[in-house]
């Protein structure tokens, strides 16, 4: 029986927002290739949209108004008048917007972003140049929200991951990028100052991503505080989390699932000294007859800045010719056991403790925990970080999934970025999601995906944006990469685009729950929920009394998961 408590008293976040999502404002947009949605289409995604009670919708935000020809802007455009209509539509359905005000640091201000061409470029005069972005932020604004009345469009994210360079800084900063987006924040907010538009929306910022330091956060918390109302950064995970079975101490383990993952850190010894070694393993195969691969584990030489193990596909670094261990992964049980290894130093006082894999099947994947290196007959444990209950000490290298579950990842990603915010302004994840491969057919991905929401929930995030809750077809774009665009329709969401089918995948469903009932608004509280055994749950309260409750299960395998009990901890 689940046993789960929550706190009623005190509240990590007291002005929750609610959850939202990337949604662009894409829908009737003119296209060259044609491929554009009629009325009826543009309804239902903004139906569906509101269905899901979704809370913020992000959206990127190009120069639509400017005409290159006449050298001017008409904010009666073509474009224009498409991104007003899908405005009204979220205005109607209670959607608030945020706008993504361009895509690329510095590029967008330069002309030399995969955007082309902007109307802000004064060649060689970058300060000139910032001034007329910060401009035409400014004049969007009292479109929107002053002539038109989109008083839904409350929020301007500046730029989309700044600290990439994406477009180069051409020369203008030797400090790079960080400096470049201050420059354009900074403007954007005299600008609306000067023209008394300043308390229309909240600046957010600075949405850096895909990291794990918030290196970027950190900088502009204590470089450009006064320009940002919201702090932002975000995260994804695109491994398969880890569950129960996969941990053996601790709330960590590494599992290896791509050949030539490998795991290691820098550990002294003493010369020609007898070491024993042992790891604890567990491999999991559904076909132990099919799996072709070894793993490897010992002591490698130390070498370079950012030493690193090699046991396959190249000449090996081994530290010596017994210091190394192979197992064949057809041979590893499928629950933890302890493997040993003795080996002598040599003439070495250094070495690279770690682990190789190198598994050739795709479905299989080896878990790795509590690693032991002490003189033989001694009792002290070299290794530093033994269950990886941090990010100290091992390298990772290529397909290594390191944590205990996805909810402990998501939130220490959440206490890292927050730790950098001053003056107690609130922060939003501005993007997240998990295997977009998976989310056609398994309906797992919804409950990853929700475990993800409540998680930043319950870290105090005041909102978090999905990336992306439907797929779009990107106007004039026929890209096709990696990164899930096929033909200009980038496939990250919970639907496919309107004109391929009207079925949604199956995470729509489970994360609709989410967003509907979790609510979000002014003086709407979340109570973080103390789960167990890969079960999570969050706490909503509205000003009115209305209490949810969202309770998600991680778990592979079914359970009587609905006999639990839920016990609400209430403090006199």
């Amino acid at each position: 029986m689940l046993n789960l408590k929550v706190d009623m008293q005190n509240p990590v976040q007291e002005n929750f927002l609610g959850n939202g999502a990337v949604y662009h404002g894409y829908a009737g947009m003119p296209d060259k290739f044609g491929r554009v949605y009629n009325e009826q289409q543009c309804d239902i995604e903004a139906d569906r949209a509101a269905d899901m009670r979704l809370k913020i919708a992000r959206t990127f935000y190009g120069w639509y108004a400017y005409d290159f020809e006449k050298q001017c802007y008409d904010w009666e455009s073509e474009r224009m008048r498409v991104f007003y209509r899908w405005c009204e539509r979220l205005k109607k359905r209670g959607i608030d917007i945020a706008i993504q005000a361009g895509w690329n640091n510095p590029g967008d201000v330069l002309s030399s972003s995969w955007n082309g061409i902007s109307p802000f470029t004064v060649e060689g005069d970058w300060e000139k140049s910032v001034q007329n972005y910060a401009e035409w932020v400014s004049e969007s604004i009292h479109q929107l929200v002053e002539v038109r009345g989109f008083t839904n469009v409350k929020y301007l994210i500046m730029f989309t991951e700044p600290q990439n360079d994406a477009g180069g800084t051409n020369g203008h900063d030797s400090v790079g990028t960080y400096n470049t987006w201050r420059d354009c924040v900074k403007a954007v907010h005299e600008r609306l100052l000067k023209d008394g538009r300043r308390h229309l929306v909240k600046i957010v910022g600075p949405n850096e991503g895909s990291t794990t330091t918030s290196a970027m956060l950190r900088w502009v918390g204590k470089n450009a505080d006064e320009y940002v109302d919201v702090y932002s950064s975000h995260n994804y995970l695109f491994a398969d989390c880890l569950m129960p079975d996969e941990i053996r101490t601790g709330a960590r383990a590494v599992r290896m699932q791509v050949p030539g993952s490998r795991a290691n850190q820098t550990v002294k010894i003493k010369p020609n000294t007898d070491y024993e070694l042992s790891v604890y393993l567990r491999f999991h195969s559904e076909n132990r007859l099919n799996v072709s691969g070894y793993a490897v584990f010992g002591a490698f030489k130390s070498e370079g800045e950012d030493p690193t193990i090699v046991s396959g596909g190249e000449p090996t670094n081994r530290l010596n010719a017994t210091s190394v261990k192979m197992l064949d992964l057809s041979r590893i049980d499928d629950k933890f056991e302890r493997y040993t290894h003795r080996f002598n130093s040599g003439d070495a006082d250094t070495a690279e403790i770690g682990i190789f894999y190198d598994g050739k099947d795709k479905d299989s994947f080896l878990c790795v925990d509590d690693f032991e290196l002490c003189e033989v007959g001694g009792s002290d444990n070299l290794v530093e970080n033994p269950s990886f209950e941090d990010d100290k000490a091992w390298r990772y290298v290529a397909g290594c999934n390191v944590s205990s579950d996805a909810y402990y990842d998501w939130k220490t990603w959440v206490k890292t970025a927050r730790g950098h915010i001053p003056n107690n302004k609130p922060f939003w994840f501005d993007e997240y999601n998990v295997q977009f491969d998976a989310r056609y057919t398994d309906p797992r991905h919804g409950s990853r995906v929700c475990m993800a929401s409540i998680a930043l929930m319950n870290a105090g995030c005041q909102s978090s944006l999905l990336w992306t809750v439907f797929d779009q077809q990107w106007p004039d774009k026929n890209t096709t990469n990696a990164d899930c665009f096929v033909d200009g329709d980038h496939r990250c969401g919970f639907m496919p685009v309107l004109t391929r089918s009207l079925t949604p995948y199956p995470g729509y469903y489970a994360w609709s729950l989410l967003s509907r009932y979790t609510g979000g608004g002014e003086g709407v509280k979340v109570y973080e929920g103390k789960g167990e055994d890969n079960v999570q749950f969050t706490v909503t309260k509205t000003p009115s009394g209305d209490i949810t409750v969202v309770v998600v299960s991680n778990n592979y395998k079914s359970r009587d998961f609905y006999r639990f009990w839920l016990r609400f901890e209430l403090f006199a």
